[in-house]
């Protein structure tokens, strides 16, 4: 697997054995490959466009027809914008390949390294077909530490580049990519292993919990948790940090086995643990769970469930993201009130034939509360329901409507729309899917047969896009 590998055979600990220890962090740094692989929802994000930025003011030539601009809006730079931009240093139509980000924030490309591009992941997947990706670095961000990045570059739709000033329909995404952590090789009561925390959502902070956000559609009682940092999780013998679970495109990052959310909770083995970072960034102090603990059972296929993410509500009215240890079917968790986030299941039919779903959940069907002592039930998993809805639109003026393979139009102009998602037991919706050895490979393209009342097929093509 591409990121961190799984950590087998655990021991249980028993709350109250052990003492609370603190253990040095080392600052290390990630390889291109190893990054690359991260999933594509990590970092922070920019959105390209042909518009320069209003605090762009000064900027070499570029050797493009169509340069792409963008910005990163850092809360670590109290609100000020890295600008960027990309360039064809081959000419129009070449390829993007040549980067250049405002680091001193001075409205001035002239005075920017240009970054350059990063070798392309060992085992990439294919593509899209209007679907484009580049990655550049490393980009030495300005701070007191070096601290390494890199960006990892999406371009859809090349073909809309050419359209007339004054539209900008959705060319791709620019995201910056941590490319260090720190890291600490942590003992407790004959677990040995090596716990890194990374800055996930890429605002040059560290240290920072997923917290939990009204969602845009409040009026649907939905909710959500904004990306917070990453705890990541290794046998402490182990030098690699490749998981090929994380070639897929898993937007689902804190839900593997071997990542887990920034929070003041870790899991060792079956129970969690206090843990935190000193002031200075210098020692992880982790200590044994003090209080009581219920018992979840997750239904009604238990065991195929990998992993939880939790919204745990601590204190009352904060909520924050958890991720306990699934074991068979069940996982201790502090006593409180719980909704279920994400889970990611697997299933197995021999060595080269298994499968791994990770899901999503933003409503309020799976709350509940665990008492201390007791048994609460879960819901999410198998069994899978394929919920399909379509109907018949006319393509949309800055999206024709051949830009699309799904949205093939037919003889009367207009082109039908086609969405399917996997719902699980708990009403989860399934988003990212690996499937081999390593879940390095995405499913075979789902496909589309519509047919008449008589049986006459008028049309079939690939869900590639929803």
């Amino acid at each position: 697997m591409r990121y961190l590998t799984h950590i087998c055979g655990v021991m249980a600990l028993a709350a109250g054995l052990a003492a609370a220890e603190d253990f040095p962090l080392d600052y290390r740094t990630f390889t291109a490959d190893e990054v690359a692989g991260f999933p594509r929802s990590s970092g922070l994000q920019a959105v390209l466009r042909r518009t320069k930025p209003l605090e762009l003011f000064s900027e070499p030539p570029a050797t493009s027809s169509c340069p792409l601009y963008g910005q990163f809006l850092a809360e670590a730079t109290n609100g000020a914008s890295f600008c960027f931009r990309l360039d064809e240093s081959r000419g129009t139509g070449q390829g993007y390949d040549r980067l250049i980000i405002d680091l001193n924030r001075n409205g001035d490309l002239a005075d920017d390294p240009i970054v350059p591009p990063a070798a392309a992941p060992r085992t990439p997947l294919p593509l899209p077909e209007n679907r484009e990706e580049m990655f550049f670095g490393p980009i030495a961000m300005p701070a007191a530490r070096p601290l390494v990045y890199f960006a990892q570059c999406h371009l859809y739709n090349r073909q809309l580049l050419s359209q007339p000033a004054g539209q900008e329909p959705y060319f791709g995404q620019l995201r910056l990519k941590a490319g260090w952590c720190l890291e600490a090789a942590v003992s407790l009561k004959g677990i040995r292993q090596k716990v890194g925390v990374v800055d996930n959502n890429g605002n040059l902070l560290l240290s920072q919990p997923w917290h939990l956000r009204p969602s845009a559609a409040s009026h649907q009682a939905d909710w959500d948790i904004g990306a917070g940092d990453c705890f990541l999780q290794r046998p402490a013998n182990s030098s690699r940090v490749g998981n090929q679970l994380f070639t897929t495109e898993c937007s689902l990052y804190p839900f593997t086995p071997e990542c887990s959310p920034f929070g003041s909770i870790l899991y060792f083995g079956a129970k969690p643990w206090r843990i935190a970072l000193s002031a200075d960034a210098k020692q992880l102090h982790v200590e044994p769970w003090s209080g009581s603990l219920a018992e979840l059972v997750v239904q009604p296929h238990g065991k195929q469930v990998r992993s939880l993410s939790l919204a745990w509500e601590n204190p009352p009215g904060q909520w924050q993201l958890i991720k306990p240890n699934v074991r068979k079917g069940r996982a201790l968790i502090p006593p409180g009130n719980y909704r279920l986030y994400g889970c990611l299941v697997e299933g197995k039919a021999g060595l080269f034939h298994q499968l791994r779903a990770s899901a999503f959940d933003r409503s309020l069907q799976n709350s509940f509360r665990a008492e201390s002592g007791k048994v609460s039930a879960i819901f999410c998993g198998a069994p899978l329901e394929i919920k399909v809805a379509a109907n018949w639109q006319l393509p949309e003026p800055s999206e024709p409507a051949n830009s699309r393979p799904a949205l093939k139009p037919f003889p009367s102009g207009r082109v039908l729309r086609i969405n399917a998602k996997a719902v699980g037991a708990g009403g989860e919706t399934y988003s990212a899917w690996g499937v081999g050895q390593d879940y390095d490979r995405d499913p075979q393209h789902r496909v589309f047969i519509i047919r008449s009342q008589d049986g006459k097929e008028v049309a079939s093509g690939n869900l590639e896009f929803g």
